[in-house]
């Protein structure tokens, strides 16, 4: 049934396809059938008709209908309501709305397939206004009327900052499902480091900033490497972009061998010492265990306009994971001026 939207632009231009991702389309259906009570933290991002297929289009809007009415959603609510106005088997009927669970284990990534189908969205609005305008500019039309009238669309159509807002009665229910979650031991919103004696004193909360500050001398890289090591063993969707502005990223990786070769730095580095064969199959037993770990290093001097720049490139390569950002140190940064 993956019949698109009649009234979205098919680039007869263009010869393509406009932006579409149908199968993560499908997930997140299955995400809230499975899970209707995760609809209320992805409720906003259906304000607009973002799906791409005419029949999600139809499925979320009934989704969305219950949703108001303050109803239970899963497959039989869902089902009943596209039957009560005559569009069940124009979705595909009850199989395929069945099969749509099929395609997902939780609603764990939900808010992950949202973004993307999201930006496919507004990448097929953009396609849409620059067509529009196109042939108006073909037509002669007045170039500012063009101009003014673009502007028009992105700024009030468009809505760039329209997928971030939530209303209170989001907001709430939202806060109440994560009440409700940690009250039944299930805990997202906390990155847990993999030491007992962290984890009990200092909460890695998301969206949050942790300062490490010691004298000159006092093994803050080291005790970073040793946080960070341990929290990309105990959490497989973190991704870490290291800025060093005073270590090289090879003497980053010398501390992350050490703390598994039970070997100095100085010693990995020869000075005053000689590495033993038995010591050289445990260095290569320990650098194959993390020889996978998503990191990425920057070792130099930067300014806060490219930490930005490379957080958020970072944070484009590595969607669907949280991201972990190490800035070692801040006293270093350059001004943008």
């Amino acid at each position: 049934m993956n019949k698109p939207n009649k009234n979205l632009p098919r680039s007869p231009d263009l010869g393509k396809v406009p932006p579409q991702a149908v199968d993560i389309e499908e997930a997140i259906l299955g995400a809230i059938l499975l899970e209707g009570s995760a609809f209320v933290k992805v409720s906003h991002y259906f304000s607009k008709t973002v799906l791409y297929v005419e029949a999600h289009q139809k499925i979320i809007k009934c989704v969305s209908e219950i949703f108001e009415e303050g109803g239970g959603i899963d497959i039989l609510t869902v089902a009943e309501r596209l039957k009560r106005k005559g569009l069940l088997q124009e979705v595909g009927g009850a199989t395929f709305i069945s099969k749509l669970t099929s395609k997902v284990a939780s609603s764990k990534h939900l808010d992950f397939h949202c973004r993307i189908i999201t930006d496919k969205f507004l990448l097929r609005e953009l396609i849409r206004i620059g067509m529009e305008m196109a042939h108006k500019s073909f037509d002669e039309n007045d170039p500012k009327e063009i101009a003014e009238w673009a502007e028009t669309e992105i700024m009030e159509n468009f809505d760039l900052e329209g997928y971030d807002k939530s209303t209170f009665k989001e907001a709430l229910n939202s806060t109440l499902k994560d009440i409700s979650d940690k009250s039944k031991g299930i805990i997202t919103s906390f990155i847990q480091s993999g030491d007992p004696l962290v984890d009990e004193s200092l909460a890695f909360r998301e969206r949050s900033i942790c300062l490490i500050a010691g004298a000159e001398g006092h093994a803050k890289t080291k005790y970073s490497t040793y946080l960070a090591k341990s929290i990309l063993d105990k959490n497989d969707d973190v991704a870490l972009l290291w800025f060093s502005m005073e270590d090289t990223k090879e003497q980053i990786i010398r501390s992350f061998i050490s703390s598994g070769a039970k070997l100095t730095t100085k010693q990995l580095q020869s000075i005053n010492y000689t590495i033993s064969s038995k010591e050289l199959e445990d260095i290569a037993r320990v650098t194959n265990s993390f020889k996978a770990y998503p990191i990425e290093f920057v070792d130099r001097v930067v300014s806060i306009k490219t930490i930005i720049r490379k957080a958020r490139s970072f944070a484009d390569k590595h969607r669907g994971k949280r991201m972990m950002i190490i800035i070692d140190n801040l006293g270093l940064i350059m001004t943008d001026s």
